[in-house]
């Protein structure tokens, strides 16, 4: 999946209510793209300014949105959820 406004890459989408949510290629950002808003919704720092944790296993179904934080270094993966802002 490419999406043309950022220019990056992402694999795995997965649809929810309002949400789909994928798997950034480089592991940087967690965001999902709203589809109501027409937009990306940035739910954490990305890697490199406030944080530097990388995201990945991105995935949603309905309004719950599960992934993997990971430390630099190659610490134990941690797993993550959120529920994700309804209508």
């Amino acid at each position: 999946m490419r999406r043309r406004s950022s220019h990056r890459w992402a694999n795995r989408p997965s649809i929810g209510d309002r949400y789909v949510a994928f798997d950034e290629i480089f592991h940087a950002r967690l965001e999902v793209y709203d589809l109501d808003a027409g937009g990306l919704l940035e739910l954490a720092p990305p890697v490199g300014s406030e944080s530097n944790l990388s995201y990945g296993g991105e995935l949603v179904h309905g309004r719950l949105l599960t992934f993997f934080e990971q430390a630099p270094g190659g610490g134990q993966p941690r797993i993550g959820w959120a529920m994700l802002p309804g209508e």
